[in-house]
């Protein structure tokens, strides 16, 4: 999800109601904190010599201990202040970095929001790493060898697993 796709269902929600995030283990708890929204350009290469170009747009929520859930109308002013100061954080789906009671750090998609009984959900949905050519190779119905990983990668000399 696109940080304006979220600020867009925010604006269509009554102001007072609490947005509450969760992941497949537990609720984030009350008076959590958004630390930070950043987007940075990448240039990577992967393990079959790929280059590639991309944005990433990242998230940061300090897990609360007490308090009150941030209210969607103050969720929705951070985002439209945001987006107009760095207009780069809509370039690409969000990623939110948490992890319950602040120990390490997690990387999640944002789910689809949803309301019920008053309160605004938003499912975080855990990420796992990935090789991307093998992604690729699967999108595409080629095999793994025939992208560049692991296996004979074209003109890189070798394969990468």
């Amino acid at each position: 999800m696109h940080l304006n796709d979220l600020a867009d269902f925010l604006a269509e929600q009554p102001a007072d109601f609490p947005v509450v995030y969760h992941t497949a283990d537990a609720t984030i708890g009350a008076g959590y904190h958004l630390t930070e929204l950043k987007s940075a350009p990448v240039t990577s290469i992967d393990c079959g010599g790929n280059v590639a170009r991309f944005s990433e747009v990242t998230m940061q929520l300090l897990d609360g201990r007490d308090g009150a859930y941030m209210k969607a109308g103050k969720l929705l002013g951070i985002l439209r202040h945001s987006l107009k100061e760095i207009p780069a954080l809509n370039d690409a789906e969000a990623r939110v970095e948490f992890s319950h009671s602040n120990n390490g750090l997690e990387l999640f998609a944002l789910g689809e929001p949803k309301v019920d009984r008053k309160v605004v959900t938003l499912p975080l949905i855990a990420l796992g790493a990935q090789c991307k050519p093998a992604v690729a190779a699967r999108s595409r119905s080629v095999s793994p060898a025939q992208s560049g990983c692991c296996g004979a990668a074209s003109g890189s000399g070798g394969g990468c697993c």
